[in-house]
């Protein structure tokens, strides 16, 4: 089974914000490094609510869009 992640941030949007200032003004060199600084992540345990199965077909359906959506449009501007 894949390990599944979570974002401890509520505000996704102000976090963002947050990151392209902090690469901006130069405290940080990249958004990849903003992040791992910035970014606190928490592994979801689902193991004892029977949701596994449930959240990794989620996980692989939300995979197989983004693919699609790419070849739709994505790639091609």
């Amino acid at each position: 089974s894949k390990e599944i992640y979570l974002s401890n941030q509520k505000e996704a949007s102000v976090i963002g914000a947050a990151i392209l200032g902090a690469v901006g003004s130069g405290i940080y060199s990249s958004i990849s490094q903003a992040q791992e600084n910035m970014v606190s992540i928490s592994n979801l345990d689902i193991s004892n609510k029977g949701g596994e199965i449930e959240v990794s077909e989620r996980f692989e359906e939300y995979e197989r869009l983004s693919k699609v959506l790419k070849q739709m449009g994505g790639d091609k501007r």
